[in-house]
């Protein structure tokens, strides 16, 4: 849990979309199954769960750009403020 998922979570809300809610213990199999029952198209994740994300998310059809990584990580794992406290 993090103050940027509830920002994340109710924004989406706010915007009139619907969110669904991933236990971080999921397999990419059972990340891919809930986004595909959800018919979600942008996951939001951590960089610490980012490997299951990006393949459940595959699975599911969906890219590796459709994925969005709250604590700022991109590709590279060096997103925007890398290496500032």
């Amino acid at each position: 849990n993090s103050s940027a998922f509830a920002v994340a979570f109710h924004g989406i809300l706010r915007a009139g979309a619907t969110a669904t809610t991933i236990n971080a213990l999921f397999t990419a199999k059972d990340i891919a199954k809930q986004l595909t029952d959800s018919k979600a198209k942008l996951p939001i994740t951590v960089t610490a769960l980012l490997a299951q994300a990006k393949e459940g998310a595959a699975a599911a059809g969906l890219s590796d750009e459709d994925v969005v990584v709250l604590d700022g990580a991109g590709r590279d794992g060096a997103g925007a403020g890398a290496g500032h406290p």
